[in-house]
């Protein structure tokens, strides 16, 4: 179901719908919220221990709280 290979998951795609939604003061779609939106085991965009105690920390709330985490700046480089 992920993308072990560094690239995003699609399903990230729902969570930058969000994100983004936010960011600009609107409202995000309703399917944002489905519990299948949560990602089974938590998703990492980086292998090394030190990177995910970052990641950790660094994920916007939207992919934190369905398992997904990427550092702060990957909006800007999408």
């Amino acid at each position: 179901m992920s993308d072990r290979g560094g690239g995003l998951h699609p399903p990230s795609q729902h969570h930058h719908n969000e994100t983004l939604s936010q960011v600009h003061n609107l409202r995000a779609p309703s399917w944002v919220n489905h519990s299948c939106r949560k990602m089974p085991v938590p998703y990492f965009a980086a292998k090394s221990p030190n990177m995910k105690a970052i990641l950790l920390q660094e994920s916007p709330a939207a992919f934190r709280v369905r398992n997904l985490f990427v550092s702060a700046n990957a909006l800007s480089r999408a």
